[in-house]
């Protein structure tokens, strides 16, 4: 199994869960990333990042499935959103079509923002248009339509996640402090209950 984005909040967790499985874990890491929650666990690592094509061929190789989490959430202008999430998909989609043994399954960990809000009354399906708003949901829009393009070439999910917390999340605090001393008559920010959307109910 291979996992991109596995130094993570989500990605770690992963790891550790497909190894409690009893499966082999290959995690793609650029060489300065952050890797103390992965430390201890025993799986191999291939050095790459998936903006650059040449490191990606021996990170796919012999990977029975791939799980790709690897993106940018705060990036410090639109383009990067794009070359990371967008173009990153691209060049990881290609890599493992090129390979003499694809994937079976190829797994995009996408965003809701790739949707785009829904409105107050309405809640949406997989056959609902996509209308991103942000250049971070376009880019997440922009990588899940890599694989719409496929053709069959190769055999993938897509998981269009929500806000997610828990332990190791940076916003964890923030959204603890929220469902444990709320306050009346409070408008939190988007995201937290209040707002005008009803995608996730």
């Amino acid at each position: 199994m291979l996992v991109t984005g596995g130094t993570g909040f989500i990605g770690s967790h992963l790891c550790e869960a497909l190894i409690e499985r009893g499966h082999h874990v290959t995690l793609l890491a650029r060489p300065d990333d952050d890797t103390r929650w992965v430390d201890a666990l025993p799986l191999a690592r291939a050095i790459g990042d998936v903006t650059d094509k040449g490191s990606l061929a021996a990170a796919v190789r012999d990977a029975d499935c791939v799980f790709h989490l690897a993106a940018v959430l705060g990036a410090p202008d639109p383009q990067t959103y794009y070359r990371i999430n967008g173009d990153g998909t691209r060049n990881l989609v290609q890599a493992c079509l090129q390979s003499p043994r694809p994937p079976r399954r190829f797994l995009l960990v996408s965003s809701i923002a790739a949707m785009g809000p829904s409105g107050k009354h309405r809640t949406y399906s997989e056959e609902t248009p996509c209308r991103p708003l942000s250049d971070y949901g376009k880019s997440k829009w922009q990588a899940e339509q890599e694989l719409h393009r496929l053709d069959g070439r190769l055999s993938w999910t897509i998981v269009r996640l929500p806000l997610v917390y828990g332990p190791r999340s940076k916003g964890g605090r923030c959204l603890n402090r929220v469902l444990t001393r709320p306050r009346r008559n409070h408008r939190y920010p988007d995201g937290f209950g209040c707002s005008q959307n009803a995608r996730c109910t």
